[in-house]
């Protein structure tokens, strides 16, 4: 991208694809190299360090901001809470009553269209509807097998399947979210 490069000081780079855009856009071109030369020397006179401060983030950051220090532990939290849930989920599936071999593959079906859903519900709900219909639903599928007990038998599987859908829902999700809910140097 345009800003990428002049970031990277290629400047006759950029001018190439600003004076493509421009004509295509039937604008004039006679400005450019001279906006990108006076960018240039302005961003020559900002010292090193000026741009090491800004370029670098810590962990204190994502807790300066009241609106940042939310979004860290909601989304810490969910982390947590989906890691756990999907871990739990996959290790429940073994101790249920049947034929456990049918009961895995079961359970890694499911996951498969689970995932592949989430690229269309993102797209018609959005990133955050999306996240909390997946773990609600996936919430209250493990929280019937909570009160059915030993005894549900296949029903047992049957929520089980869908607590682990809920889960594949919502990992790709956590993932996409969390990446856009913070500042670029705070990501990682």
């Amino acid at each position: 991208s345009p800003r990428w490069l002049l970031a990277n000081g290629k400047i006759d780079e950029v001018e190439k694809l600003l004076v493509h855009g421009a004509e295509r856009n039937h604008r004039s071109t006679k400005t450019i190299r001279s906006d990108l030369d006076e960018h240039m020397s302005r961003k020559a006179l900002l010292s090193e360090t000026d741009l090491k401060e800004k370029a670098h983030g810590t962990l204190i950051d994502l807790f300066k901001y009241p609106n940042l220090r939310i979004r860290t532990l909601v989304m810490g939290f969910n982390w947590l809470v989906c890691g756990l849930t999907y871990f739990g989920v996959s290790q429940y599936i073994g101790e249920i009553s049947g034929n456990i071999f049918v009961n895995v593959a079961i359970s890694g079906m499911i996951g498969i269209p689970g995932t592949l859903i989430s690229i269309p519900a993102t797209k018609v709900l959005g990133r955050k509807k999306a996240l909390i219909l997946s773990n609600c639903v996936a919430g209250i599928s493990l929280l019937l097998i909570a009160v059915l007990g030993k005894k549900g038998g296949w029903v047992q599987v049957g929520l089980a399947s869908i607590g682990v859908f809920g889960m594949s829902v919502s990992f790709p999700n956590v993932y996409l979210y969390g990446g856009e809910l913070f500042p670029t140097v705070a990501r990682n």
